[in-house]
């Protein structure tokens, strides 16, 4: 069963998902230090539903999302729909912790 959907933003570099995109799953796991006694960060996981249309061939359009997407370290928003994270954004953003699960073909 999906997650309520509200309104918000989910954005992974250039690319915004519509209005239409779905959270199929969201968890949040903590990721303790070698001693097990702190949390050094959490990982996030996210599985999204979107519909894709547009004046350009679907393949054309797949394409173009999936090198959008596969870029690794790019700014990362999930706000408006309850939980809102935020990955590498802004002056201080860094190319670690942030990798893309989209299978590239």
């Amino acid at each position: 069963m999906p997650l309520p959907s509200t309104p918000g933003e989910i954005r992974y570099g250039t690319y915004t998902f519509g209005v239409e995109t779905e959270t199929t799953s969201l968890s949040v796991v903590p990721v303790f230090d070698e001693a097990g006694r702190a949390v050094k960060h959490n990982k996030y996981t996210f599985t999204i539903e979107t519909v894709l249309a547009g004046a350009d061939s679907l393949d054309a359009s797949v394409r173009r999302i999936v090198q959008q997407l596969t870029k690794p370290a790019y700014p990362f928003a999930y706000t408006g729909r309850g939980l809102g994270v935020s990955v590498n954004i802004g002056a201080s953003a860094t190319r670690h912790g942030v990798r893309s699960r989209c299978p590239a073909k």
